[in-house]
């Protein structure tokens, strides 16, 4: 999915299974139309993104999909990760403004930036010396994450 260059606004809907909430439908609407993908619900939320502009999307996946994500330094869309205690993930832009999402018929499986080449680190959840079996339990902060370009 294309992001317009003139983006304003970001739509995400979820769907509710289990009394647990999953990513099912996302959308942008630029200069009175709009673009979307997946299922349209009742639970949705809207955020201006011209304050956020950003090459980083945050996510919260768990093994049925994304639980929750945040766009830059947007507010969390349903639900931060210290509640949820999922895993939490990262994906950097590198290219075009385009997103990859997989999806199957109720929700979202993976969501994150497009990328021309195979995945690099960015878009594994990698922990700085620890191994990523016993650090899948605990929270990653931004500072764990293996640097794109290491100082």
């Amino acid at each position: 999915m294309d992001i317009p260059d003139t983006a304003e606004r970001l739509i995400v809907c979820s769907i509710l299974l289990n009394n647990v909430h999953y990513i099912c439908g996302i959308g942008f609407i630029a200069c009175g139309s709009e673009s979307f993908i997946g299922n349209k619900t009742e639970s949705l939320h809207i955020i201006d993104i011209c304050h956020y502009p950003t090459d980083a999307i945050w996510l919260v996946e768990d093994a049925l999909g994304v639980r929750s994500m945040k766009y830059g330094s947007s507010p969390w869309l349903f639900g931060d990760p210290k509640y949820i205690r999922c895993w939490e993930g990262l994906s950097l832009r590198q290219g075009p403004r385009s997103l990859r999402i997989i999806r199957d018929a109720l929700k979202f499986r993976h969501l994150g930036w497009l990328h021309q080449s195979n995945p690099t680190f960015e878009e594994t959840i990698l922990v700085r010396n620890e191994h990523p079996s016993r650090s899948g339990q605990r929270f990653l902060k931004e500072e764990l994450y293996v640097q794109q370009s290491p100082a």
